[in-house]
């Protein structure tokens, strides 16, 4: 997948390169290409999963070691665009989260009811497992909910006042966080 980001951004830098006196239509071209930055780097950490007939519920479970990768690939991405941006260079991006993202597990609820007055005694979920060939039982996956990005923070040489608010706007929008939530600094 990196491959394909990287050949797509090569093609955009080119157009870029050859609209030079269209300013207008710079813009739309870089706001296109921060969002299909995102898009290809946002949907692979969705997974999609068969689900079962079974009555099921959501159990939610932490995976923290990915949180980090999940930031870097963001950050990565923001600061190779950044840099793409006429009159800035040296740009360093830092994504603070709340949390990990979550894996939601299938999970079905077996209920045990008294035969003699009809009244529910225990309910118990279980989270669904599947054999894979070579015999290990592993949970079904229904999704993942990405980690919820805390705050943003962007260095970078260039970033007057206007390129400043150019970019909190633009990384507002592409990472869906408010503008508060996002700090640009001139860099060295």
């Amino acid at each position: 997948m990196e491959n394909k980001g990287v050949k797509v951004f090569s093609l955009f830098k080119d157009l870029f390169s050859r609209i030079k006196g269209n300013a207008k239509l710079k813009k739309i071209l870089f706001f296109g290409l921060i969002l299909l930055i995102v898009f290809v780097f946002i949907f692979p950490f969705n997974k999609s999963k068969e689900q079962s007939q079974n009555t099921n519920s959501q159990n939610t479970t932490y995976i923290n070691c990915s949180a980090l990768e999940y930031c870097e690939a963001i950050e990565n991405k923001l600061e190779n665009v950044l840099e793409s941006v006429k009159g800035l260079s040296n740009v360093k991006v830092y994504i603070s989260i709340l949390e990990g993202p979550k894996t939601i597990y299938l999970t079905e609820t077996q209920t045990s009811e008294n035969s003699s007055d009809g009244k529910v005694n225990k309910t118990q979920e279980n989270i669904v497992y599947t054999q894979k060939v070579n015999g290990d039982a592993i949970p079904v996956e229904m999704t993942q909910v990405l980690p919820t990005i805390q705050a943003v923070l962007i260095v970078a040489k260039g970033a007057d006042l206007k390129m400043q608010n150019t970019i909190t706007n633009i990384v507002s929008s592409v990472l869906s966080v408010s503008v508060s939530k996002v700090e640009v600094l001139e860099g060295v």
